[in-house]
């Protein structure tokens, strides 16, 4: 949770302790379904940027709780699958949002999004 309100989704790929594999997802473009993220959102489908451009306001597009704590990406109903490359010339690297606290590490280039996709959250 943030700000004791919105959940937030990371995507882990160890069980190393102390060892960050972690990834926090901020924003995706959705692809299908606008029409359910937006009732979870209460909105019009006119602001289809707007569904999921934020960590708050993806999980509640998605329906993302704590209930999915720990659930295997590699299954039902929340799942990652393959897809198209984006080639390495459309990527963007830039600092973290929100990591003022962090001290020298707010300056790391640990944020990656598509050049120019409107539904990146802070561009």
């Amino acid at each position: 949770m943030i700000y004791g309100m919105y959940y937030c989704v990371n995507f882990t790929s160890g069980k190393v302790p102390g060892k960050p594999e972690a990834v926090l997802i901020r924003a995706l473009e959705p692809l299908s379904g606008q029409g359910l993220m937006a009732k979870r959102r209460k909105q019009s489908l006119t602001e289809t940027r707007n569904l999921t451009n934020g960590p708050g306001r993806l999980c509640m597009a998605m329906g993302i709780t704590k209930a999915q704590n720990r659930h295997d990406l590699s299954s039902q109903p929340l799942f990652i699958e393959d897809a198209e490359a984006v080639p390495i010339s459309e990527v963007v690297e830039s600092t973290r949002v929100g990591v003022e606290y962090a001290g020298d590490w707010k300056d790391k280039l640990w944020r990656f999004y598509i050049k120019r996709n409107l539904f990146v959250s802070k561009p």
